[in-house]
């Protein structure tokens, strides 16, 4: 079989196969050809194109988040490198495995005035674990190189890495290869530490608050969690993208500006990402005197509430399985009963508010209900800004698993990344709710080529970037619509027919109500639903319940 003449190029794909890769997003151009013909004429490595580096990259990220496994990106050299950025930052922080595989030009050429060449060794800077350079190396040398790269992505705490690989000419040039196993580079097998036996001590916690940020779906952990969740001197307080049981507490979330409400904990244990919701954070950092642990693989020290005082290092079963031992003999009672009926009590109040009107809340609320009720399974992705924040405070209970770009939480990539996911998972729909400005960030994610039929994208449009309408920083400014919440042009409906999607549209529960059963439905395309709504108004009901949550739950506690 032809495939290029460039050796190093033919070992990295090899290499990328023996090391678990089965996924590689590539990205058009003229240095990267014999990457991409060496990674294309491999059977056991399934290719996707996406033109825009960024997207590419995105859509790398969500196939990785979405099956654990290491997803490679390949481009050509110059600028195309940059675009990946975003990406490799929020896998830096998410700990997911991307490998980017950039071409170059020969280093004696770098700062020549030679045409598409910038400085790419190191570009990426703090955001990989590891950058490996093939630049003067020998084979043997490169094929160690690439292996080390890619164990170091999968090792212990995952992460992205970074290969870059210069590349003389001729670049397109191919040659009968008859490699055989003896010509290939070898494979070092990284077998995984084992689960380990955790010794916390003999400490006795008392009452423990355990604090879930975003993580990758694990059963392990979510089996740990149910059984802490079952004791009764144990309240867990799991954000939306925590993927843990929908049965631990969210609704209560404005109840965290009322501590008086609140059961003091004895001790605070936290796991996953950084937290979203503001008003936990100020609630955990207020808690003066109360000792926090940390568990997670490879948990260094970061001390997000200024309170930590133990970091347990090892897997977050086996650490949250200890825990269970230190827990299960207590005698305390009633704190996690405490919680649970804040909560039931503000999720009432919640829906109770909801009656008021058709806002964002209120038919976010409203789609948990209708993908509850239809018992189909899906898999949730969230945008930044405020849909994360407005999904946050139900269960979506039917949700398979929730995503949400929270390492870095920026708006970028939004949609490559649910799409990115929804590839690796064709015969399960895949549903991103997303704001109007995110939608507009991420355009080009449209016209990638292989979107999935099962794709379905909501996009909540309420003139643009709504979370400035709600923080006290910008929404009172006289320069909040312009500079702020920006004009957003989104043609969803000219949009969806351009690209092939079908297109629902709805401004109130009653209409999203008429068309939900349609939008999800097989139809052997993708599609996209805009619910309209005033964001002003969304803004100010937002805002009265989280101000007067005190009043509107008042009731329900009275009930209990």
């Amino acid at each position: 079989m032809k495939n290029t003449v460039h050796r190093q190029c033919r070992q990295l794909a090899s290499l990328l196969s023996g090391y678990g890769v089965r996924r590689v997003v590539l990205s058009p151009g003229s240095r990267n050809t014999p990457l991409i013909l060496a990674i294309s004429r491999r059977a056991d490595l399934q290719t996707v194109v996406v033109i825009d580096e960024r997207c590419a990259a995105f859509a790398a990220l969500g196939m990785a988040g979405a099956t654990g496994r290491p997803v490679a990106m390949v481009c050509t050299s110059g600028t195309a490198p940059l675009n990946y950025g975003p990406a490799l930052a929020e896998a830096f922080y998410r700990h997911i495995p991307l490998v980017a595989v950039t071409a170059d030009r020969p280093r004696d050429r770098v700062d020549q005035l030679e045409c598409q060449t910038i400085r790419q060794t190191g570009v990426f800077g703090n955001y990989v674990k590891a950058a490996y350079d093939l630049w003067g190396l020998d084979d043997a040398a490169a094929a160690r190189a690439v292996a080390d790269a890619l164990i170091t992505a999968q090792a212990g705490t995952p992460g992205p890495v970074h290969i870059n690989v210069p590349l003389n000419e001729p670049l397109g040039l191919t040659e009968d290869v008859t490699d055989g196993d003896a010509d290939l580079p070898r494979h070092i097998k990284y077998i995984a530490p084992a689960r380990v036996s955790v010794d916390l001590g003999d400490a006795r916690p008392g009452n423990v608050l355990i604090v879930a940020g975003p993580m990758q779906p694990d059963a392990a952990v979510a089996r740990a969690m149910e059984r802490l969740a079952a004791l009764p001197c144990v309240a867990v307080v799991a954000e939306l993208t925590s993927n843990l049981p929908a049965g631990t507490v969210r609704a209560l979330d404005p109840l965290f500006g009322r501590p008086e409400l609140l059961p003091r904990p004895d001790l605070v244990v936290t796991i996953g990402g950084a937290i979203t919701s503001g008003l936990l954070r100020s609630y955990l950092k207020g808690l003066v005197g109360v000792p926090f642990w940390s568990i997670g693989q490879g948990t260094a020290p970061k001390d997000p509430f200024g309170r930590l005082t133990r970091i347990i290092d090892c897997p977050t079963a086996a650490g949250l399985d200890a825990l269970y031992g230190l827990c299960a003999e207590s005698p305390a009672q009633g704190f996690a009963a405490r919680y649970r009926a804040l909560d039931h009590a503000a999720a009432l109040a919640l829906s109770d508010f909801n009656s008021g009107g058709d806002t964002a809340l209120s038919l976010i609320g409203e789609l948990d209900r209708l993908l509850t009720d239809a018992a189909a399974p899906y898999r949730l992705h969230l945008s930044n800004g405020m849909t994360v924040r407005y999904a946050g405070l139900y269960p979506f209970a039917g949700a398979l698993t929730c995503t949400c770009n929270r390492g870095c939480s920026g708006i970028d990539g939004s949609t490559a990344t649910a799409i990115g996911a929804a590839m690796t998972c064709p015969d399960t729909p895949t549903l991103l709710l997303t704001g109007d400005m995110s939608a507009q960030y991420d355009l080009g994610a449209l016209a990638m080529d292989g979107i999935p039929a099962s794709f379905r994208m909501i996009v909540f449009a309420n003139g643009g970037g709504n979370i400035f309408r709600h923080i006290a920083t910008t929404r009172g400014l006289d320069e909040r619509e312009r500079c702020f919440a920006g004009p957003v042009r989104l043609p969803l409906q000219g949009l969806a027919a351009a690209f092939g999607f079908g297109y629902y549209r709805a401004a109130s529960a009653a209409e999203l109500r008429a068309c939900m059963d349609a939008f999800m439905a097989p139809q052997g395309h993708p599609a996209i639903l805009e619910l309209v709504t005033d964001g002003e108004n969304d803004a100010a009901r937002y805002i009265d319940f989280y101000k007067n949550i005190t009043e509107y739950v008042k009731p329900y506690l009275d009930n209990n």
